[in-house]
């Protein structure tokens, strides 16, 4: 039996991870997007699913499954309002790659483990997180610590899917990767157009993927420059070369200043990802793509209206930053209160709270830093910045473009990190977890732990 299911995964090894098929993937998910909403993507993830689970047993393949049906939800769902269509949705991905991680472990025997570039970094944030949850419990006796704890449980799942990513993948899968959000950038880019032609009398603040503009344009921000690395390929240097210019203009006609700034600092790292594998690697390449980003930026000049003065605004930092402080000012009020612990997630629904919204809600503090501080204190600060290192360490050990790459990931949450969530937005932390799962990157956390990456088998 286990022999016959090897042979029919290779037989179908080709297909499942070829562009093609994650075309067809995507333009499935995009229709049933645009004509069934969230009904026709649970069909389509419960369809690719299943496939999966028949045929293959490289969970890789159900993670860039995973980021088409996140980025398919058309608004960010709250507990109150989500539907049987999202939970069948969420169920069909995830326990699809729980099904596909016991196939490989039960029937093929398969049992590797990595920590990653990030599990080590991670179980430590989720354990301080548990400790500070645990004495604020007894000390502050808040009345959201129930809340906080289940927040706590989806902390835990995001673990498990990483550890899972990065454990249940076959080694080298960087052409895939890049494949992978070469596609999700597209999918992206066509459902913002979409979104605004259908609904022209709104502003190009696009409410996708879970979330609003600003997790919108970090999750383009990210992909960015995995499309750019394409350019390397000769076949690919056109297409690769609009879709970034097509990129650059929807994260800034997002309207959202901490993604413009970013990708404005940025972008002659951009240009160098763009050239630096190229086989050609002729002055007037270099020249091309340079001078391609440097247009961009020149004509968001003249662009006309609301992108016109998202380009200016990004210039003049106090008026959008001034409304922000009231919710700066509670987060370091929390902070204050246990600055070695914080106040767990408790801290962030009584900061939505103390903003005067009725309802349960969690408000992070559009500040990655600051929100880590109110609910995690100077312990969990620090853990995300032994984070940073451990994914610096990896991208340095990558090199080349795909290096750069990586940096350009890391540099963009860190920048983005000023002036929103970068470590608590799904549609941030989601292609960033598929990102650094990637198997046959250094790991930082198995050298320091003298951990291997071996096959381990199991009883026969």
């Amino acid at each position: 039996m286990r022999e016959q299911l090897l042979n029919l995964e290779k037989k179908t090894s080709i297909i499942f991870n070829s562009a093609w098929f994650w075309l067809f993937v995507m333009a499935g998910y995009f229709v049933s997007w645009y004509f069934f909403s969230h009904t026709g993507s649970f069909i389509v993830a419960l369809i690719v699913s299943l496939l999966l689970l028949i045929f293959q047993s490289d969970i890789r393949l159900a993670g860039a499954n995973m980021l088409f049906g996140f980025f398919s939800v058309s608004k960010m769902p709250y507990f109150n309002t989500m539907t049987w269509s999202i939970w069948g949705l969420i169920a069909a991905l995830g326990g699809g790659m729980l099904l596909i991680y016991l196939k490989r472990i039960i029937v093929f025997r398969r049992c590797y483990f990595s920590w990653g570039s990030i599990g080590l970094s991670t179980t430590l944030l989720i354990f301080f997180y548990l400790i500070s949850g645990i004495v604020n419990n007894y000390l502050r006796q808040s009345t959201y610590n129930g809340y906080g704890f289940l927040t706590l449980a989806f902390c835990l799942i995001y673990l498990a899917i990483y550890l899972m990513l990065v454990s249940g993948g076959d080694r080298d899968k960087r052409d895939f990767l890049c494949w992978e959000f070469y596609l999700v950038n597209i999918f992206v880019c066509l459902e913002c157009f979409t979104f605004y032609f259908r609904n022209p009398n709104h502003s190009w603040a696009f409410e996708l993927g879970w979330g609003n503009k600003n997790v919108v344009s970090i999750a383009l921000e990210v992909a960015l420059p995995f499309a750019a690395r394409l350019f390397s390929k000769d076949h690919r240097r056109i297409d690769a070369l609009v879709l970034v210019f097509i990129d650059l203009f929807l994260i800034i006609a997002s309207l959202c200043r901490a993604g413009a700034g970013s990708v404005l600092i940025l972008g002659p790292l951009l240009a160098i990802i763009l050239v630096m594998d190229s086989s050609h690697n002729k002055p007037h390449d270099v020249a091309l793509c340079l001078g391609i980003v440097g247009l961009f930026f020149t004509l968001g000049l003249w662009l006309p209206g609301e992108i016109k003065d998202a380009f200016i605004r990004i210039l003049d930092m106090g008026g959008d930053v001034s409304s922000r402080k009231p919710i700066w000012d509670l987060a370091l009020k929390y902070f204050y209160e246990d600055p070695i612990l914080g106040g767990s997630f408790s801290a962030l629904f009584e900061i939505y709270h103390d903003m005067g919204w009725e309802g349960l809600g969690l408000m992070l503090a559009h500040n990655t830093y600051l929100t880590l501080l109110a609910s995690g204190g100077l312990i969990c600060l620090l853990i995300y910045f032994f984070q940073v290192f451990e994914t610096v360490y990896t991208a340095i050990k990558a090199k080349g473009s795909f290096g750069l790459a990586l940096i350009y990931v890391i540099l963009i949450s860190l920048l983005h990190g000023l002036l929103d969530n970068t470590f608590f937005a799904l549609s941030f932390m989601l292609p960033y977890l598929v990102i650094f799962a990637e198997p046959s990157l250094s790991s930082f956390g198995d050298k320091c732990l003298k951990g291997k990456w071996k096959r381990t088998r199991l009883a026969e």
